[in-house]
């Protein structure tokens, strides 16, 4: 992640994370490339627990 993506913090708590982003299409896009890193590793993410987010009130 500080490699990749520098610019959003990330947090992990045992097999879940947190990752900070500041648009739809950058928290798409860490999605993706997380997917891809998991499936290298012979994990995938859980479908259900997997989201995107959004934290800013009105959106």
């Amino acid at each position: 992640m500080k490699r990749a993506y520098p610019q959003c913090p990330f947090a992990r708590y045992a097999d879940d994370a947190v990752v900070h982003c500041r648009t739809l299409a950058q928290a798409e896009a860490v999605m993706c490339a997380l997917a891809a890193r998991l499936e290298e590793c012979g994990l995938t993410m859980h479908p259900d627990k997997s989201k995107v987010v959004c934290l800013l009130q009105g959106q």
